[in-house]
C-alpha cells in the first residue's frame, strides 16, 4: 500500500509461498523478498483478493492435491495487518502531508507529517475492529516537520 509495484508468486517445485517488494530510492529499484511459507507443499495457485473486506490486499494459495489431507488440497490465506492511514479532520490543508513507514508494518513504526499552520493534532492507534488502543499525540503543534 505504498503506491509501487510489488510481486506475489508460488514456487511449486520449492514449496515457497513469497512476496516481493520494490523499493525506490532515486534511479535505482532494488527488491527485498518476504517468505510467507518454504514448507507449502507443491504450491499453487495464487490469488491476491481483500478477503476480509478491510480494503487491503490479502494472499491465498493453494498446494498440490497429493499434498494434501487425504482428498483435499492445503488452502491458507495470510492475512496483510498492514497499518492504514485515517485522517479524521475537514479543516487539512492539502500541503499537509503524513506518512506511516515501514509498510507493511508489525511491531515498530515511524510517523512523521508536516504541518502549514499550527493545528490541533491528534495521532491514535486502533485495533482492526476501530476499538482506540492508545492515543500517542494530542497537543496543539505549530507549523513545520514533526516525527
Amino acid at each position: 500500500m505504498d503506491g509501487d509495484i510489488d510481486v506475489a508468486a508460488t514456487a511449486f517445485g520449492t514449496n515457497r509461498v513469497a512476496w516481493w517488494e520494490q523499493e525506490i530510492n532515486g534511479d535505482q529499484i532494488s527488491w527485498t523478498q518476504h517468505t510467507l511459507s518454504y514448507n507449502f507443499k507443491g504450491a499453487w495457485p495464487l490469488v491476491l483478493a481483500d478477503m476480509d473486506k478491510d480494503t487491503d490486499t490479502d494472499i491465498i494459495a493453494g498446494g498440490d492435491l497429493l499434498n494434501g489431507l487425504e482428498n483435499e488440497s492445503p488452502l491458507s490465506w495470510w492475512e496483510n495487518e498492514t497499518l492504514t492511514l485515517s485522517i479524521i479532520n475537514q479543516n487539512i490543508n492539502d500541503q499537509d502531508q503524513f506518512s506511516i513507514w515501514p509498510q507493511p508494518a508489525t511491531n515498530r513504526v515511524h510517523i512523521s507529517y508536516q504541518l502549514t499552520n499550527k493545528s490541533d493534532v491528534s495521532v491514535s492507534i486502533y485495533n482492526p475492529l476501530g476499538k482506540k488502543n492508545k492515543t500517542i499525540i494530542n497537543e496543539t503543534q505549530h507549523e513545520g516537520e514533526h516525527k
